[in-house]
Formats: C-alpha cells, sequence, structure tokens
C-alpha cells in the first residue's frame, strides 16, 4: 500500500518527506513493528527500503514535472535528492531514553484489531470523549466523528490532536 505525499504550495512550497521529518529531529524507525518486550519496542530493519520507495514515487512525479516544464520552457523546479545519511535504529528502550508517550500512527483506514483492550462500541468503533478512553493513556485521533465531521481527515485532525497533546501534557504533571 501507498500513501500519498504530504505537500503544500501555502508559503512556497513545504513537505512532510522522511528527510523532512529527520531534519526536524524526528527519529525515524522501520516500517514495520517487531513487537515489543522488557520496555523494548523492534522495529523491522527497512527503513532504507521505505525511503528508496518514497524516492523512487518521488523520480515517477518528476518525469511529468519535467516533461510539463520542458513543453512550457520552463526550468525543473526540484530534484529528488541524493540517499540520506541516516539510518533507522530497530530497537527503542522506552525506560532507558524517558519516553512515557508513543504515537503510533496507523493509516487511513479504520482497523483496530491490533487494539486488546475493553474501549469499543458494538459496532467496532472507539469510545472515546476527545479522544481519550476510560483506559488510563489510551487515545485515539482520526476516528470519525471524534468531534466534528472533519475529525477524521487531515486537515481536521489538528484541532483534535491538540486536546489530546494538551490532556496528556496535563495528565503528565
Amino acid at each position: 500500500m501507498l500513501g500519498n505525499p504530504q505537500t503544500t504550495g501555502h508559503g512556497g512550497g513545504h513537505d512532510l518527506n522522511y528527510r523532512t521529518l529527520h531534519a526536524s529531529g524526528v527519529e525515524l524507525v522501520g516500517r514495520y513493528l517487531g513487537g515489543a518486550d522488557d520496555g523494548k519496542v523492534h522495529f523491522g530493519d527497512d527503513l532504507a527500503e521505505s525511503i528508496q520507495a518514497g524516492d523512487d514515487l518521488a523520480r515517477a512525479f518528476m518525469k511529468w514535472v519535467q516533461a510539463l516544464c520542458e513543453s512550457r520552457g520552463l526550468p525543473v523546479p526540484w530534484e529528488v535528492p541524493p540517499p540520506p545519511g541516516f539510518t533507522g535504529r530497530t530497537a527503542v528502550d522506552l525506560e532507558g531514553e524517558r519516553i512515557s508517550t508513543v504515537i503510533w500512527t496507523a493509516g487511513y483506514r479504520p482497523d483496530y484489531g491490533w487494539v486488546h483492550a475493553p474501549v469499543f462500541d458494538d459496532m467496532g468503533f472507539p469510545v472515546q470523549v476527545d479522544g481519550r478512553t476510560e483506559v488510563s493513556g489510551l487515545y485515539f485521533m482520526g476516528v470519525h466523528f471524534q468531534r466534528k465531521a472533519q475529525s477524521a481527515v487531515l486537515y481536521g485532525v489538528g484541532e483534535d490532536a491538540e486536546l489530546v497533546a494538551r490532556h496528556i501534557v496535563e495528565t503528565k504533571r
């Protein structure tokens, strides 16, 4: 499954690719969760492959951009950068690194089969108020009609995320 590129032309253009996230201080890990034990979370050793797949898609799109620019006599506005010089870890020691909150993004379709907690209604949707569940520390984001009709879409999740983040910070004090 492939995701859509997270880009915008606003303010001269911005993106949210691997390089942008890394430069912003986000630690990237492999795509696959391998499990957790003894306070460590294990990830696949496939970050380089994920970056390569994203770059390959960018290069395919770039061919269209180049063709359009050439047909109009315009300079090509960007190039796919060379492979980055960073790698992802395959294990993270949550306690050793004093990590108390994990934000896990799992895609665009509601699939809660991996959550083994009694927090779902008869139709399989999370029972939550402003993202909080009855299980301490378990939150949901992007749930259809979590607070509003826009809660489950990319442009609308920010308002809900702010409430969840605020609650996490306030309960950690």
